[in-house]
């Protein structure tokens, strides 16, 4: 799993130009939209050691500390609940 502190793989393989899109743990709409990836993926033939790593930033994503809607500063101080 790529952190700030250990680097960022993909950054160094994109182009200088090439958009990217970084989703961030304490985003509360972040891992759903991580595991809606994981399936996506999966059903499309990405290797599942691949599939296997975003499923898991997923569960480190809900067990963030704290999350808060994009875009705003109102910063919940609990465990993402999934289902949520």
């Amino acid at each position: 799993m790529s952190t700030k502190r250990k680097g960022v793989a993909c950054y160094d393989k994109a182009g200088l130009d090439e958009p990217l899109f970084v989703l961030r743990a304490q985003d509360r709409l972040a891992a759903d939209l991580v595991r809606e990836w994981a399936d996506k993926a999966e059903r499309g033939g990405t290797k599942p050691e691949i599939v296997a790593d975003a499923r898991l930033v997923a569960e480190e994503m809900d067990s963030w500390p704290f999350h808060k809607h994009p875009g705003t500063s109102i910063v919940r101080h609990e465990v993402n609940n999934a289902t949520e």
